[in-house]
């Protein structure tokens, strides 16, 4: 959790360590509050710019103890805004086992940033926000399941899982379950799906970065067949800007798979949204290890965004340039990659899997280096 270190800094030191800009004490006692546990300072450590903190069980039978980890800046940071990243999932956690963010003023007070546990009983939400006394100040509960994880692997693009909640949301006025995206642990592939729902009903995947990776080259390669598609589902693979300079949000569909309730409407398009003023590039794709590459050439005044496919064996599908004025400004766009209903009917699958063999990211500048000129199917 917290801010991410840089080689330098992540050194342990006999009873702190460094750790982005401050140094950390690292708990080291005997049985004490909370629990009691007993902490020891070898369950702490800095791996991969993350700070790791752990619970260990040693020795075996009757003999055998646990240990728990904590560490605590070295000094007050007053008043202000406290941001942890927390790369661990709470609905992975055992029900005993707790672990928090906390700011602490003294034995009966505190500040909960986040604080993970179902306090050894299983269906209760695992995450809540404390101002203690909680006797008094009951806290607020809630479920968080989302957790970074990094695909492709070793490419360093870490994604996260939406989740609505039980909350219907956008787009298509749908349900969004962590549970509908992952990694297939034995191809690698990204899947994300639509599931019917045990009650009735179903819900939808997708996945998404919390920054932006700026102008440059975007490949995705797709192993779904989009032409075996319900025409009332559709996948895609975009970037989208929640809020861009002029206050709109704003999207850049790097290619959409969906017919919009029509079976006999093409299958794919190139969008550059708004769609309804500025109309997409509609054509067919059909089977699967389909490439598809978009070049947004951004800068301050960006003017145009490039798309092209290939299929498998790297024959040229279709390619379109826009150079309408939907275009925006670099700095508040994220990859996304969903899976969603447009609209529901009968025969909707009880399934349906969205599969993505690889994505691939060139920065503006290094397309020489980095990917394949224009024309060329880019290699993933």
């Amino acid at each position: 959790m917290g801010k991410q270190a840089s080689a330098a800094a992540a050194v342990q030191l006999e009873n702190s360590m460094g750790y982005g800009d401050y140094v950390w004490r690292i708990d080291s006692s005997a049985a004490v509050h909370p629990g009691p546990n007993v902490f020891s300072s070898s369950n702490v450590a800095v791996a991969n710019g993350q700070l790791w903190l752990r619970v260990a069980k040693s020795g075996k039978g009757k003999s055998a103890k646990s240990s728990s980890a904590e560490v605590a800046l070295d000094r007050s940071l007053g008043h202000g805004t406290y941001v942890f990243e927390i790369d661990s999932n709470p609905s992975l956690l055992h029900q005993n086992l707790v672990g928090a963010a906390l700011i602490l003023q003294d034995d009966q007070r505190d500040f909960k940033v986040a604080e993970m546990s179902r306090w050894g009983v299983p269906d209760i939400p695992n995450t809540q926000y404390v101002v203690q006394p909680y006797q008094t100040n009951p806290p607020h509960r809630f479920n968080v399941s989302q957790a970074r994880f990094m695909w492709p692997a070793n490419s360093g693009h870490c994604w996260y899982r939406r989740d609505s909640n039980g909350e219907k949301q956008g787009p298509g006025d749908n349900l969004f379950s962590s549970a509908n995206a992952g990694v297939d642990a034995e191809t690698g592939y990204l899947v994300l799906k639509i599931v019917k729902e045990p009650g009735g009903g179903w819900s939808c995947g997708e996945v998404f970065m919390d920054h932006s990776l700026g102008p440059g080259d975007y490949t995705f390669v797709v192993q779904s067949d989009p032409s075996l598609m319900h025409h009332n589902l559709v996948a895609s693979p975009f970037l989208y800007a929640a809020n861009a300079p002029d206050g709109s949000s704003r999207e850049l569909d790097v290619v959409e798979f969906g017919r919009w309730g029509q079976p006999i409407n093409a299958n794919s398009q190139y969008v550059v949204q708004p769609w309804n003023t500025n109309p997409p590039h509609v054509f067919n794709v059909s089977g699967v290890g389909h490439t598809h590459r978009m070049r947004w050439s951004g800068g301050s005044s960006p003017q145009q965004v490039q798309f092209e496919s290939f299929s498998a064996d790297g024959r040229l599908i279709q390619s379109w340039t826009n150079t309408g004025g939907d275009n925006f400004v670099p700095g508040p766009e994220a990859v996304h990659i969903n899976h969603w209903i447009f609209a529901q009917s009968a025969d909707l699958p009880a399934s349906s899997s969205f599969v993505v063999s690889c994505f691939k990211f060139c920065p503006l500048g290094q397309e020489a280096a980095c990917s394949a000129p224009l024309g060329t199917r880019p290699s993933c």
